[in-house]
């Protein structure tokens, strides 16, 4: 029995992936066969764990497809360095759902997400390093993660972020100047909250 709820799970996630991949297209990002295979292989294992942590609940199905979205979203901003305003609102409306399902914490929750925003807004008008579209995916994420979770997803988001960007210009892919999409680091380390921290 448990075999055929992940085989159920795992064609839930791929369908999910699927449609965010139709969606994605019709928003006019054109992605090709590498970022699908990602997306595909990627939300597959977001499922699979969300599954395993969740059972097969509410929570691990708003958890889940909001880490498809992250997902997808990420690999939005890895090709085309922005992210989708559309994708920005499901993220938001999600963690609306989550926190009225955890209706107990919504202060903690919300709080979470209005603290990322006004720290990522403010690093947006003084260093001018982010876009509007960081900004709104903090708020979203936050709802997720909460005040509790925030300063260790700063850190991740952080220091992933400046790991990549200096392995880059050290094998001299990127120069010091050029711009770096910052969404995929900020999705994947909430992604990773979300999935075993929460």
């Amino acid at each position: 029995m448990v075999y055929m709820e992940i085989i159920i799970c795992l064609v839930i996630g791929f369908l999910v992936q699927g449609g965010l991949h139709i969606w994605t297209k019709y928003m006019g990002y054109e992605m090709d066969r590498k970022f699908h295979l990602i997306g595909y292989l990627g939300s597959l294992a977001i499922w699979l764990v969300a599954f395993l942590r969740f059972d097969v609940s509410w929570t691990g199905l708003v958890l889940a497809l909001v880490c498809s979205v992250l997902l997808t979203t990420s690999l939005i901003d890895m090709k085309y360095k922005e992210l989708p305003d559309e994708y920005n609102l499901v993220i938001a409306l999600l963690g609306g759902c989550f926190v009225l399902m955890y209706i107990d914490y919504w202060e903690r929750l919300l709080f979470g997400g209005l603290i990322a925003f006004l720290i990522y807004f403010v690093l947006m008008a003084i260093t001018g390093s982010m876009g509007a579209g960081d900004v709104k995916m903090s708020f979203g994420i936050g709802l997720f993660i909460g005040i509790i979770l925030l300063p260790k997803w700063f850190i991740y988001t952080f220091l992933f972020g400046s790991i990549f960007a200096i392995i880059l210009v050290i094998i001299k892919k990127k120069k010091k100047e050029d711009v770096f999409p910052f969404g995929p680091f900020m999705a994947l380390s909430a992604i990773y909250l979300i999935l075993f921290q929460i």
